[in-house]
């Protein structure tokens, strides 16, 4: 795949139901380099998060093709978070975020990458606190670092910070994208917040559904949240929602 994360070329995924089949989207090319952040939009329904479970292993294709590394046992070599942090409530963070050390494929990552992760990612303090004991923000750093610390190439984010307020959100965001720097993370987030997208995204995916897949694209990589261009992608990305009678983003266009 040279520099490529992942790629899916000519992706449907149709759904069999008694009226008749479903699609959420057809014709569907997305590449993703290594080390790249890509925000997906689009209205709901469109098939964003179907296409991360897709991409994590979780679903497959109607129809296309997917090219995505996999793991020694065959599993796809993504990990994906989603918007509930699903901590265990009798498990310390530690003993949380070392949970995928468990499995199998896993056994060759030593426990003390737990502690470093933890340091890392400024959630040391934390690693004798119980998931009642934690913000919602603080949840969803400990649900990302369960997932980093298996060390996957290739980070799926499923809206995990829509259920928090605007100033912990926000925190979050930039959280994310120091630790996506220092980790040399490859990163696809799919949120239905434009700011979140211009402002964590290298690029910015436009996912239309239905009988369309990406209908555009915007590259933000050198784009600063208070840089007026940032303000110009917004602007051009909500005209193109407008232009869809099918086009919603939550609080923003009807």
């Amino acid at each position: 795949m040279g520099t490529l994360a992942f790629a899916v070329t000519g992706g449907a995924k149709i759904y069999d139901s008694p009226s008749g089949p479903i699609t959420a989207f057809r014709d569907l090319d997305l590449e993703v380099a290594r080390g790249e952040v890509v925000s997906l939009l689009g209205p709901s329904g469109c098939g964003k998060s179907t296409l991360l479970r897709i991409v994590a292993g979780l679903d497959h294709l109607s129809e296309g093709e997917l090219d995505v590394p996999k793991r020694p046992d065959g599993r796809a070599a993504a990990g994906i978070v989603f918007q509930d942090a699903h901590l265990l409530p009798w498990l310390d963070v530690r003993e949380n975020v070392g949970l995928g050390l468990r499995y199998r494929a896993n056994r060759g990552i030593g426990s003390s990458e737990v502690d470093r992760l933890l340091e890392v990612l400024g959630l040391a303090a934390l690693a004798d606190a119980m998931p009642r004991e934690l913000s919602g923000g603080q949840a969803q750093r400990v649900a990302i670092a369960r997932t980093i610390v298996t060390a996957p190439p290739l980070l799926l984010l499923d809206e995990p910070f829509a259920a928090l307020d605007p100033l912990t959100r926000r925190t979050l965001q930039d959280w994310l994208r120091d630790i996506r720097s220092l980790l040399d993370l490859t990163v696809v987030l799919v949120t239905h917040d434009v700011d979140e997208a211009l402002h964590l995204g290298d690029r910015v995916a436009l996912l239309r559904g239905g009988d369309r897949g990406i209908t555009a694209t915007w590259d933000v990589a050198e784009l600063d949240r208070d840089d007026a261009a940032l303000g110009d992608a917004r602007r051009e990305l909500l005209d193109r929602y407008a232009t869809d009678p099918l086009a919603q983003i939550d609080g923003l266009v009807a």
